[in-house]
């Protein structure tokens, strides 16, 4: 039994002995540099990382302007005859146009079916208006001479008035 200990004991001073030997202390890693970033669900903007105890500089986001609506109603035709007449009579003409003015190409559309519901979206999301795609889809269906001078009108209204896109 005694002939076991002692082998034992020789076996943890050999094991000790070779851990001791081989394993090194490792140096820590250098700090990340400070990263900038969006703080989600509190609109701001981080302009540094925390380093040791520091607390982060935070930068306030302006708020977002509050949603508008159309300038002038989906059927309201006789703001702008001379658009009205062109959506009945000339659609894909008065479509080519509103396109270019609203700086897109007249030829590319992401949507082949309903190119006026995309404009749609996309003349909505730039100048802040209220509505949904949805709508943009049902009025760019159901009713596309009146959706199509209303999108021109109010492309008309905000490029003379110098606003929006």
């Amino acid at each position: 039994m005694n002939e076991m200990r002692i082998n034992t004991e020789k076996f943890k001073i050999h094991l000790k002995g070779e851990l001791n030997s081989k394993v090194q202390p490792q140096p820590y890693a250098a700090a990340p540099p400070p990263q900038t970033g969006y703080i989600y669900g509190y609109g701001q903007v981080v302009t540094s990382q925390p380093v040791g105890g520091s607390t982060a500089a935070v930068q306030q986001q302006p708020t977002q302007l509050p949603e508008r609506k159309w300038h002038t109603g989906l059927f309201n035709i006789t703001s702008d005859i001379s658009i009205c007449l062109r959506g009945a009579f000339l659609g894909p003409c008065l479509l080519r146009k509103t396109t270019k003015a609203m700086g897109e190409p007249p030829c590319v559309l992401d949507c082949p079916i309903n190119p006026l519901a995309e404009l749609r979206s996309k003349w909505r999301a730039q100048n802040n208006i209220e509505g949904s795609t949805t709508h943009d889809c049902l009025q760019g269906t159901c009713c596309f001479c009146c959706a199509l001078c209303q999108l021109a009108r109010d492309v008309k209204i905000v490029q003379k008035a110098g606003t929006g896109h």
